[in-house]
């Protein structure tokens, strides 16, 4: 072996999977004239899971990272998600299921990255712009610099012994940290238990094969490249479309719900194949080469250290794969390293304040993509609890997450104390949800409706709540958001979700668009939530006192608006019939025609139209290297077909599904 040659670079990434390449390529943007060195033992690059993209993710590799090009020549545009319920012994054909899922593409795209050959790209790229990546380093040994030094890497490459200075050390290489003999950083989630399985299919037919579209029942685009998942009782099952023409389909489930779960290829088949509309699915498709990772979900215990030591990717740790985010936590971990990196080398030091805010940002980041799915596997099963959990976790992504992002404020060191000060109080609004799910679920099961829902019904992600949407603020954010409006906005979603899953608990409906229901409860939602506290959870505790609460405020509201009348003491019984009840105790014909419309009317909710909508850049999209489309998609979104405040039709959502319907599809 010949002698050791040493070197000194800005940043040694330790890894070359998708979380060191898409930081070597932000540095090589964000910082010019920085080197930059990873290595790996891995052979080189291989096809792997962790395809699909939502907004944050898709975002950082189109725009910040500039691969709009990349993408759209060699990748999938995604079609939203869409959620497919079923019966308790899985025979629902699609076209019998309940579909939740988009009926005009998202304002703001996101993609199906197949990641071997998007990762080969994005390796070429960034070799032509000076990064050293280096696969099949043998006996790499990370040392830490201390009191200041640099750090030091030792590694074996192509027969040579190498020893390279750096002064950033980033981890990126996976779960088994290569740092992890000098700084044991990842522990288990012990609030998931949750593993997966997964095989690629070539030959797979598409959804849209099965599904007809009808004025009831559309989709302004093809079902088939959206995110696909059939949601069953503490398990789901994923269809990614992959722009080669292969269906990534995996089982991802809570292994204390789901106890034989498929350990080989062939199992998982025969798991697959025994629900109906993957038997419609997969028939005469070949599954290749199989994967499993059990208990998953690790917590990071430090993202950046003040020594300049940093983890980014799964080194950074996991929480799971149904939202589609461990690209969203590559992106955030990426821009603040590079964002610190850049200042450093601009002359401003290291900023250990502003050090402290991106660490923070993280865990907090970490913290809301765990309670979206900690112990929540079993509530997949309703189709009438999912539509309610989805649409809050959307909004609160949006409001809380996204907005800053896209809007460039996710890294403003005045603006986070008040963002994380927000996401905060949505992660205690979260855990009152999440609570409230579980009870829910109880309540469905113990009275044999769980699936009561599951068949035949089909709804708009998009348009909310029987088109009334709680996101009014899709094409706003670009502009810088405004927390207090934000904090409203989230009051607002969870008002309507509370009233939703009151539906579920007492057989009513329409609540969430009743507004004087929602009056009633967003006056004293805040006490709801210290009430819960207090009760320790939903048990007839909590409703014991919430009624007369509710009833104490609706009496005022009522008051408020001239109606001097006593209202029905509200319970489970009389829920669900308030409106007749209460129209039954007023004499006077014109108070109780203004009752009827104040009870029937939309809730008014927060208004951004004053910040002027601005396009999301959607560059076009070439089908030559895929079998999924047959022809560029248009893009249109529920803003373009029906205008920017769609939801102020009187006649929506029926004159919204009309329109749509009347579209051709492409």
């Amino acid at each position: 072996m010949e002698g050791r040659v040493e070197n000194e670079v800005d940043v040694v990434i330790l890894g070359s999977g998708l979380a060191s390449l898409c930081l070597a390529r932000l540095l090589s943007l964000e910082v010019p004239g920085a080197s930059v060195l990873s290595v790996d033992p891995a052979a080189g690059i291989a096809r792997k899971v962790g395809e699909s993209t939502v907004e944050i993710g898709a975002h950082f590799l189109t725009e910040r990272l500039r691969l709009a090009e990349l993408i759209t020549s060699t990748q999938l545009p995604k079609n939203g998600l869409r959620f497919w319920f079923d019966d308790e012994e899985h025979s629902l054909t699609w076209a019998e299921s309940s579909e939740d899922g988009p009926g005009a593409y998202s304002y703001w795209r996101s993609v199906q990255i197949e990641r071997e050959t998007f990762e080969r790209g994005l390796l070429e790229l960034n070799r032509a712009a000076g990064v050293e990546h280096l696969f099949g380093a043998r006996t790499i040994e990370p040392l830490l610099g201390e009191d200041g030094a640099l750090h030091r890497v030792r590694f074996e490459h192509e027969g040579r012994a190498r020893e390279v200075r750096a002064r950033w050390l980033v981890d990126a290489s996976g779960v088994r940290s290569l740092l992890g003999r000098a700084v044991e950083n990842l522990e288990p989630e012990e609030r998931i238990s949750h593993s997966a399985c997964w095989t690629w299919f070539r030959g797979a037919r598409r959804i849209d094969e099965f599904v007809e579209n009808s004025l009831t029942r559309f989709s302004f685009g093809p079902r088939c490249i959206s995110t696909n998942l059939l949601l069953n009782d503490g398990y789901w099952i994923w269809l990614i479309p992959l722009a080669s023409g292969l269906l990534s389909v995996g089982l991802g489930y809570d292994h204390t719900r789901l106890r034989n779960a498929p350990k080989n290829r062939d199992e998982l088949v025969a798991f697959l194949r025994s629900h109906r509309k993957l038997e419609q699915l997969l028939a005469g498709a070949t599954p290749l080469e199989f994967g499993v990772l059990k208990n998953f979900s690790y917590r990071p215990r430090r993202y950046l250290r003040a020594d300049r030591v940093a983890w980014i990717g799964l080194a950074a740790g996991f929480v799971d794969p149904f939202f589609a985010n461990g690209i969203d936590l590559i992106a955030l971990g990426c821009e603040s390293v590079a964002d610190l990196v850049r200042r450093e080398r601009a002359g401003e030091g290291l900023d250990l304040e502003r050090l402290a805010l991106y660490e923070r940002t993280l865990e907090l980041v970490y913290e809301h993509f765990v309670l979206s799915v900690a112990d929540l596997f079993h509530t997949f099963v309703s189709r009438e609890l999912s539509f309610v959990r989805y649409r809050r976790d959307v909004h609160v992504y949006w409001d809380v997450y996204a907005w800053a992002y896209l809007a460039g404020r996710m890294f403003d060191k005045d603006f986070l104390p008040g963002l994380h000060a927000l996401a905060v109080e949505s992660q205690r609004r979260t855990r009152f949800f999440t609570d409230l799910l579980r009870h829910a679920r109880d309540s469905l099961a113990a009275r044999g409706l769980l699936t009561r829902d599951n068949r035949g019904r089909h709804t708009f992600n998009q348009l909310g709540f029987r088109g009334t949407p709680y996101v009014r603020f899709e094409q706003q954010l670009s502009h810088p958001p405004d927390l207090a409006r934000c904090r409203r906005a989230l009051e607002e979603i969870d008002v309507g979700c509370f009233l939703a899953l009151c539906d579920v608990l007492f057989d009513a409906d329409r609540s969430p668009v009743r507004r004087l229901l929602f009056e009633t409860v967003d006056a004293v939602f805040e006490q709801l939530l210290d009430l819960h506290a207090r009760a320790g959870g939903f048990g007839d505790g909590f409703w014991r006192e919430a009624f007369p609460l509710l009833t104490a405020s609706l009496r005022d509201r009522l008051a408020s608006g001239g109606i001097a009348v006593e209202p029905p003491a509200l319970g489970p019984e009389t829920y669900p019939r308030l409106l007749p009840e209460l129209l039954a105790r007023i004499d006077d014909p014109a108070q109780q025609r203004e009752v009827r419309r104040w009870f029937n009317q939309a809730p008014r909710l927060t208004d951004f139209t004053d910040l002027p909508p601005e396009g999301a850049h959607n560059p076009p999209w070439s089908v030559e290297h895929t079998p999924w489309l047959d022809a560029p998609p248009e893009f249109r979104s529920v803003y373009d077909i029906l205008g920017t405040e769609w939801w102020n039709n009187p006649k929506t959502p029926f004159s919204a599904l009309g329109k749509l319907a009347r579209r051709p599809s492409a």
